[in-house]
């Protein structure tokens, strides 16, 4: 199944955290930044140690942190942000990690020669007559062995004696 260890999905491309940066400054004033210079640093800085899908997921102008804040995010808010959208990829890499440690855990099976009856009445000692029932593959004998089983439960219900059986 796992033959290699799961990973995490790398980080954001520098590159790609300042045009996601660019992005994010752009929804609010300019004027509402104390230092918009610092501020783009510190965002680039903090985004470029997350995945580009979740810096996509809280930059996004629809439905990121620019349509929950009426005012320029802090470092402290990105953050959190950022946090909350790799907690799912960390649960499932969490999952990931322990089916293949699990996989790593139990051998390969290996299947075992198969015993017929015989073999299996002498390993156990006794016949597996009441075990075992044999399956009927000839359609006469399928209805030979339902009219029989349907003349013994007639019997029964009636309360009749069972016919002595054929030697």
């Amino acid at each position: 199944m796992l033959a290699s260890p799961p990973t995490l999905p790398q980080n954001a491309t520098p590159e790609f955290a300042v045009a996601r940066t660019r992005l994010l400054i752009g929804c609010y004033r300019k004027a509402d930044f104390a230092d918009p210079e610092i501020a783009a640093r510190a965002f680039v800085s903090v985004l470029a140690r997350y995945p580009e899908d979740v810096v996509i997921k809280v930059t996004e102008p629809a439905t990121g942190i620019p349509s929950k804040l009426k005012w320029p995010p802090s470092i402290a808010e990105v953050v959190e942000a950022c946090n909350e959208a790799m907690a799912p990829l960390l649960r499932e890499f969490d999952r990931k990690m322990v089916d293949y440690r699990h996989h790593k855990m139990l051998p390969p099976p290996t299947p075992g020669p198969k015993m017929t009856v015989a073999e299996m009445e002498a390993k156990l000692g006794r016949p597996l007559s009441g075990w075992v029932k044999r399956i009927p593959t000839d359609a006469a004998e399928v209805a030979a062995r339902m009219a029989r089983e349907a003349e013994h439960r007639r019997r029964e219900s009636e309360g009749l004696p069972e016919p002595p059986e054929a030697a």
